[in-house]
C-alpha cells in the first residue's frame, strides 16, 4: 500500500477544525482501538461505504467495490491512493493551502519513517481504523 499518500490526508481535518478534530479524533480513536476485531471490521465497511458515496454516488457499485476490496485488497489500495485521495485533496485543499500542505507533508514524512522502522507494528490489529471512523465522522460534520 502507498502509504505516505493515503495516511495523511485525513489530517487536513485538524485544519479545517481543530476543536472539531481533537474532540472526535480524540474520543473515537481510543474507543474503536479497544473493539474487538471483528466490531472493528465492520465499523469500518458500513462507514467506508456510507463515506465512499462521495466518490461513488452509485450504491450497488460502491457496495460490489467494497466486496472487491476485501477479496483483493490491492484495488482498495489502488482507489484510495489514486482516486479518493487525490479527490480528498482536491476538494479541500482551496481553503488554507499552505497549513494543510505542511500538515500533510509532516504526516508523510512521519509514515515514511514507520515503513522502516516499524513503530506501529507493535499496536493492534487495525488500530487505524479509529482515525479513519473519526476523519469519515469530521467529513461530515464540514459537509
Amino acid at each position: 500500500m502507498f502509504r505516505p499518500i493515503v495516511v495523511p490526508h485525513g489530517i487536513t481535518d485538524i485544519i479545517d477544525a481543530p476543536v472539531q478534530s481533537i474532540l472526535v479524533y480524540g474520543t473515537i480513536t481510543p474507543l474503536v482501538y479497544f473493539l474487538p476485531l471483528r466490531v472493528k471490521s465492520g465499523l469500518l465497511v458500513v462507514g467506508s461505504i456510507y463515506h465512499m458515496r462521495h466518490d461513488v454516488p452509485n450504491p450497488t457499485f460502491n457496495v460490489l467495490m467494497h466486496i472487491a476490496w476485501i477479496y483483493q485488497p490491492w484495488i482498495a489500495h489502488m482507489f484510495l491512493t489514486f482516486i479518493h485521495t487525490p479527490r480528498h485533496y482536491l476538494r479541500t485543499l482551496t481553503v488554507r493551502t499552505n497549513p494543510k500542505k505542511t500538515a500533510i507533508g509532516i504526516m508523510t514524512v512521519i509514515t515514511i519513517a514507520d515503513m522502516f522502522f516499524h513503530w506501529t507494528s507493535t499496536w493492534k490489529s487495525l488500530w487505524w481504523v479509529g482515525p479513519v471512523v473519526a476523519h469519515i465522522i469530521m467529513t461530515e460534520l464540514k459537509q
